[in-house]
């Protein structure tokens, strides 16, 4: 995984996305505590966290890109790729 980057962990319903994400959690936390075999660039690392996507307040749709307002500079970003305005997509397009 690439440091200073976004990175998405993409996938069907299913497909062991979460458990994909908690596992690498897992051996990066125990890899800073020394309690795991060697990885690759853990030394520029010095905290590693996990946020669960589950809903945030009242509503179902409220996570934590929403709640801290995140989703808008999400949205912005993808809109302004090369990609997105070679098919004419706006922001309105990407959701968080």
């Amino acid at each position: 995984l690439p440091l200073l980057g976004l990175t998405c962990v993409t996938g069907v319903s299913g497909a062991g996305k979460s458990s994909l994400v908690a596992s690498l959690h897992d051996k990066l936390r125990a890899a800073l505590k020394g309690t795991a075999g060697d990885v690759d660039g853990i030394k520029h690392l010095d905290h590693v966290t996990y946020v669960e996507k589950r809903p945030i307040g009242r509503s179902s749709r409220s996570t934590l890109a929403t709640y801290i307002g995140i989703g808008d500079h999400i949205r912005d970003a993808f809109a302004g790729s090369e990609e997105a305005v070679e098919q004419n997509l706006g922001r309105s397009e990407f959701s968080t």
